[in-house]
């Protein structure tokens, strides 16, 4: 099993933006969550299930756009 940096950069970059969309589409199983809520959820599994340093820029770069939200 791969662990931490093992994880190929593109592999981490994708389960980030995945579980970002996840969060925020409507699923069978599970309600769609408001961007908010779907930040937080990013800041609570950042350096658990996900790369807390992609999480970061994810915030980074994406910030200005989701300040209308």
């Amino acid at each position: 099993m791969l662990k931490k940096n093992e994880i190929p950069l593109e592999s981490r970059i994708i389960a980030t933006a995945d579980t970002y969309s996840a969060l925020t589409t409507s699923r069978i199983y599970q309600r769609k969550r408001t961007h908010r809520e779907a930040v937080k959820i990013l800041k609570e599994i950042s350096g658990i299930q996900l790369n807390s340093g992609i999480v970061e820029i994810l915030m980074k770069k994406r910030m200005k756009k989701w300040k209308k939200y």
